[in-house]
């Protein structure tokens, strides 16, 4: 098996990295769904046997298509909380805690690398550079295998 090289190590994680903010938000809309679908269902009564049979009037729960719908919408969770658990997994990696606090900063609390460089006042590029340089490092190819499978699960839509 070919290793990856350090541009696509640092690449890949990049791409995903971007995406945090509006995967946490996605996680976030997506538990609001399954927690009102959870509601839906503790409120469900069985039908009646005279019923049977007979197709369910606009006030009949379709409990088989929530069931159905609270699953996918579990397995898209699952997918996004695992995406992110790969970028906090990455980042916590780093074997220096001071790069490790920079990139927690730029990829987990939004911060801009001009944000970090007044934050820690050291040069932009001098930010740019610890950072690429310590995620280059710190991103093996068993990391990036786990975020290939996590790409090509088929639950991630």
């Amino acid at each position: 098996m070919s290793e990856f090289t350090y541009q696509e190590k640092i690449q890949r994680f990049k791409n995903l990295a971007k995406q945090y903010y509006k995967m946490q938000k996605e996680i976030l809309r997506l538990k609001a769904q399954i927690e009102e679908i959870n509601e839906r269902l503790v409120d469900y009564r069985s039908p009646s046997w005279e019923k049977i049979g007979s197709t369910p009037t606009r006030h009949e729960l379709d409990i088989v298509g929530l069931i159905q719908k609270k699953l996918e919408l579990e397995q898209q969770l699952g997918n996004l909380e695992a995406k992110c658990e790969w970028i906090r997994k990455c980042i916590n990696s780093i074997n220096n805690p001071y790069n490790r606090s920079i990139a927690n900063m730029i990829y987990l609390d939004g911060y801009s690398i001009n944000d970090v460089s007044e934050e820690y006042q050291i040069t932009p590029q001098h930010v740019f550079e610890t950072t690429k340089k310590s995620l280059g490092e710190s991103l093996t190819d068993e990391l990036l295998l786990e975020l290939l499978l996590l790409e090509s699960d088929k639950s991630s839509h």
